[in-house]
């Protein structure tokens, strides 16, 4: 698993310091010979992980849930070599970000996407390490680990039971191809000038895990307003992945119950200059009171990746 795997990288590496924010990102990418749901299940199940990456694994599956796993059969509940991390985002059966906190700020994304029927594209994300000669050892430790952990997987997926329980997480999603590079269309969701050439009027951004953004629709906003939306950075991979979640704005009280959802917006590179940004927006509850928030936010969110392709295609034909 990931954080068993950074963990020892991290031991292995203990005079080496983390830079503060992200510069650079280890990938490693397979395929692996079962259905996205159940490697999805391997990776989030208390059941799963146990059969092929720790004896003693607990999993709450939530927005700052706690993963933890101990590679000693006989550890007891809460024992000091644990690897605790916190689940920073996740959508069910695409990709799940984590955090442990013995590598922090290093964290950590796994991609689940159906390569073939019956098969699985993993696409495994360290990010949040320095860009110097000293990553260039980690990655190559990082890269064996993903080798060692696949053959453990593979082994467990083989002989796994079949049953699925989809996990149930209401959601909202659209998604729209633009007329703009995925580098490009990352500056115009995580950058200053970015946000208010399409999106809002003002914005102050943090690109950061655990950073914050600040937007208002008023021009006239000092960004510390009732009219603010305050928006807390959760995961993200540069040019590729943002999860978010927000408070809701003063003016916008009839939405409170939004905050406790959450977004995760992929870019995905679609022939010559062009974008698919797929908006996913998680977490809504059922019944009276929160139908009209997700009925709110399904228009809404269409409507903003319809203003968000409208820029793009003025700035394609102002090239």
């Amino acid at each position: 698993m990931l954080q068993l795997a950074a963990l020892r990288v991290v031991v292995a590496f203990t005079l080496m310091a983390f830079a503060p924010r992200g510069e650079r990102t280890l990938v490693w990418e397979h395929d692996v010979g079962a259905p996205v749901a159940a490697v999805w299940r391997a990776y989030t199940t208390a059941e799963g992980l146990r059969g092929w990456c720790a004896p003693k694994a607990e999993i709450e599956l939530a927005i700052g849930g706690s993963l933890r796993l101990n590679v000693d059969a006989d550890a007891a509940v809460g024992d000091s070599n644990d690897v605790v991390s916190t689940i920073l985002a996740f959508e069910p059966e695409r990709l799940l970000a984590t955090q442990s906190k013995a590598t922090a700020p290093v964290w950590s994304i796994v991609y689940f996407a159906e390569s073939a029927p019956g098969k699985t594209h993993l696409r495994l994300v360290s990010a949040g390490w320095s860009d110097d000669a000293k990553t260039d050892a980690i990655e190559a430790a990082f890269r064996a680990e993903r080798e060692h952990e696949l053959v453990a997987l593979e082994k467990y997926l083989h002989s796994a039971p079949s049953s699925h329980a989809p996990t149930a997480v209401r959601t909202t999603v659209c998604e729209k191809i633009v007329d703009a590079t995925p580098a490009e269309v990352w500056k115009l969701y995580t950058t200053k000038a970015g946000a208010e050439s399409w999106m809002v009027a003002r914005a102050s951004i943090e690109l950061a895990v655990g950073g914050v953004i600040k937007t208002s629709y008023d021009p006239q906003s000092n960004l510390a307003d009732g009219t603010t939306i305050t928006t807390h950075i959760l995961a993200y991979e540069p040019e590729r992945l943002l999860a978010t979640r927000f408070d809701v704005s003063e003016a916008a009280k009839f939405l409170k119950l939004a905050e406790s959802t959450w977004v995760v917006q992929t870019f995905e590179p679609v022939g010559a200059d062009k974008t698919r940004v797929r908006c996913a927006h998680l977490g809504f509850g059922e019944g009276a009171d929160w139908d009209p928030v997700y009925a709110f936010f399904a228009k809404g969110n269409a409507y903003e990746l319809g203003k968000l392709a409208e820029h793009c295609a003025e700035l394609q034909k102002s090239r």
